[in-house]
């Protein structure tokens, strides 16, 4: 009798996770385990070549796919077909065959991991299909889950401070799990530290803005498969929150995780607590001006700060750190924030403008050459010219190194010696010496003080610290024309960089000027061109005729150097270069004569050959002479009767002589 094979029953196989639809590909080999079940390898190809490859435990009563655990193969299998052969071994472990036509291997799988490892060499020509064994092991997965907090449960916590979350995930059973997922909750008073959530050390993207945990983030024990807890293999999953500042003081925040997994039991952790205190943490700063190049350090700015428990926190920075800089070398708003702990406030530093520098000039003119009785310049004195500059006005100068004073050496004087050494006195009273060539310029004339010479920071110029230049020159005496009767100046001048940048020339707002200066000789000052003799009558006897002007004279200079010892005396000779002559070479000879000052002085004809004493002068303290005579005295014409002709003008040509005799 031929027995008859009857269906009896066909249903659709649901699955737990949806995604695992398309992980149910079979391979040719199934096995039972201890609890009825059945294991299966599944696989996953990718554009006709295996990828992935699954274990699969299946509910065959109720047609539901129970579990798809993925394994972890360290190495290359069947890249068409993977395993084909699958039975238990009496550990517990399962054998797995792969390959045909001398492709084949066997592997084992350990349940409580899903790693996956060779069992001996190839198979040679050999492949393998399907596998049996009597062995039916009992499978369970059992997971477990702790949470801590940082700070511990059970502490305090301010408001505003942060409390991390470290839950530790483990499987004790010998079934590796998959589809683990666990979720946490934001405790109610917290926001969530964006980006802070780790998954065994390593960072897992939010989900807009909040940490996956909260609507429940797949894990894995480390060195696992995403979604497998392997047995012993704990995880580390943690996450941060901070306490918002307006939950209450005395408010408890609490926390508690739950972990989930395929075909097994959802675990919640412990429940951890911690009770929110006022945050009292404060940062009080101020803002600033200052002038430029005035010193400033971020402690200027900071007033006061306390910790979250009230404490106060002095300015250390250590402790309260401060962002910014501010270049005190130029004007401008500078923002300096500070942070203490989770307070940060910002203070704006001002760099504002200095007074400009000013410039106050001065000369003094010390005449080596002078007598005490005497302090005249004269012509071939030697001088010591002692400048000085000082700014008067407060808070200001120039920067170092960015100035230089000019000084024009003044026409007329000049260096008395090349070799000689010019002194800078700078601030303090110190001084230095340099050597002319260094400073001076003959081309233009010009002295100049700047750092390839001189300390820079005394060309700062700043108030109560002048500078004075002393040097000597001499008095031209060969530019008499030029500079005899007048003052020689010149106008020194500043120029540089002050405080505030600004580039700056300040000059003496008038010539410093010294004289002025005299020849140093006796010489006439002046002569009349013409001197006229009244008109006279032809008479039978001698006729006299006086100076037309009665109050005609000739003025001496005499500036030559005063002393105790000098010789004040002088004297003016006058002779006669031709006698009278008319235009038709009329002559006159021995006509003019000389009357003295005394009534018995006598008369003196004043010739061609021989010099006539006609004044005598003593100098004094005057540096000009009147040389006159009274009406009576002085030269007047004699005329003897039948000489002259009538209607006829004579004239001649006077020598005037002057000397410092007698000595």
């Amino acid at each position: 009798m031929s027995k008859q094979k009857k269906l009896i029953q066909v249903k659709n196989i649901s699955f737990l996770a949806p995604e695992d639809k398309n992980k149910l590909t079979m391979t040719g080999d199934m096995a039972f385990d201890g609890d009825g079940t059945l294991w299966k390898v599944s696989y996953k190809k990718v554009n006709g070549v295996l990828t992935d490859q699954y274990l699969q435990k299946i509910d065959i009563q109720n047609a539901k796919v129970l579990k798809t655990l993925q394994l972890k193969i360290p190495f290359v299998v069947d890249a068409n077909y993977g395993y084909s052969g699958i039975a238990f071994l009496s550990n517990g472990d399962m054998l797995l065959g792969s390959g045909v036509y001398g492709r084949g291997t066997f592997s084992k799988v350990n349940m409580a991991t899903g790693e996956v490892s060779l069992v001996g060499a190839k198979l040679g020509n050999y492949g393998t299909y399907d596998l049996a064994s009597p062995f039916y092991p009992y499978f369970n997965t059992r997971l477990t889950l702790s949470m801590q907090s940082i700070p511990t449960s059970g502490t305090d916590v301010y408001q505003r401070k942060e409390i991390e979350y470290v839950m530790t995930i483990n499987n004790l059973g010998n079934l590796a799990s998959s589809h683990s997922r666990l979720t946490a909750s934001l405790p109610t008073g917290t926001e969530y530290v964006p980006n802070s959530t780790l998954l065994n050390g390593k960072s897992i993207k939010d989900s807009d803005g909040m940490s996956p945990l909260f609507s429940g983030m797949e894990v894995a024990s480390k060195d696992s498969l995403p979604g497998i807890i392997s047995k012993n293999h704990q995880g580390l999953i943690s996450f941060k929150v901070k306490v918002k500042g307006d939950t209450p003081p005395s408010s408890i925040v609490t926390n508690q995780a739950t972990l989930s997994a395929e075909n097994t039991d959802s675990v919640q952790s412990n429940v951890v607590k911690n009770t929110v205190l006022l945050n009292q943490t404060d940062l009080v700063v101020k803002d600033s001006n200052i002038k430029i190049g005035q010193s400033w350090t971020p402690a200027d700015n900071f007033i006061s700060a306390k910790n979250p428990d009230g404490s106060i926190v002095p300015f250390d920075s250590q402790k309260i750190q401060s962002t910014g800089k501010v270049n005190t070398h130029q004007l401008g708003k500078y923002t300096i924030t500070y942070q203490n702990q989770d307070v940060s406030k910002k203070a704006t530093v001002t760099v504002s403008a200095l007074p400009a520098p000013t410039a106050k000039f001065s000369l003094t003119v010390n005449n080596q050459s002078a007598t005490p009785e005497d302090q005249r310049i004269l012509l071939g004195d030697t001088l010591m010219l002692q400048y000085q500059l000082q700014n008067p006005t407060s808070n200001s100068g120039f920067r170092p190194g960015e100035a230089k004073w000019l000084i024009p050496l003044p026409t007329g004087v000049e260096p008395m010696k090349l070799s000689d050494s010019v002194t800078l006195t700078g601030p303090k009273g110190a001084s230095k010496q340099v050597s002319w060539p260094s400073l001076y310029d003959a081309k233009s004339r010009t002295i100049t003080i700047d750092s390839r010479n001189f300390d820079q920071n005394w060309l700062k110029l700043t108030p109560d610290n002048p500078l004075t230049l002393k040097f000597n020159v001499k008095v031209d005496p060969t530019d008499a024309a030029h500079i005899v009767g007048t003052k020689l100046s010149s106008t020194p001048s500043m120029t540089g960089i002050d405080y505030n940048g600004d580039q700056l020339t300040l000059k003496s707002p008038t010539p410093l000027a010294f004289g002025p200066i005299y020849s140093g000789s006796l010489q006439f000052h002046q002569v009349p061109s013409t001197l006229a003799f009244k008109n006279g009558w032809i008479k039978n006897f001698t006729t006299e005729l006086p100076r037309e002007d009665p109050d005609w004279k000739i003025v001496v200079e005499d500036t030559r150097r005063r002393s105790n010892v000098w010789n004040n005396n002088w004297q003016v000779t006058a002779k006669q270069l031709s006698p009278f002559v008319t235009k038709q070479n009329d002559l006159l000879s021995n006509i003019l004569v000389f009357k003295g000052a005394t009534a018995t002085a006598k008369e003196q004809i004043i010739g061609e050959k021989a010099s006539t004493l006609v004044f005598k002068g003593k100098s004094s303290s005057a540096d000009f002479y009147d040389v006159f005579w009274d009406k009576n005295q002085g030269l007047f014409l004699k005329i003897p009767p039948g000489k002259a002709k009538a209607n006829q003008v004579y004239q001649n040509v006077i020598e005037w002589n002057l000397s410092d005799a007698p000595l």
